[in-house]
């Protein structure tokens, strides 16, 4: 089964991508969990990247963050915000 990017979004080290089937895809560096943290849900609708940091816009309108948590950009834990 082949797998689609809908949106792409590129970091310092790291690149994200929004799948078609509202998965989220990441990889590069992964220093700050900014990889492994990825939430592995789905209902994905947005994406953004910062230098160590995600965010990503679920279908019921709440955010989630992962990734370094310097000054409140991340949290290292994929939590809900």
């Amino acid at each position: 089964m082949r797998r689609f990017a809908l949106l792409v979004a590129v970091g310092l080290l790291l690149t994200r991508s929004a799948m078609a089937d509202d998965t989220i895809v990441s990889w590069g560096r992964d220093n700050w969990d900014q990889v492994s943290d990825t939430p592995t849900d789905t209902g994905f609708q947005a994406i953004a990247a910062g230098d160590s940091h995600s965010l990503a816009l679920t279908s019921d309108g709440s955010i989630v963050s992962w990734g370094r948590d310097y000054g409140g950009r991340g949290q290292s834990n994929g939590a809900t915000r």
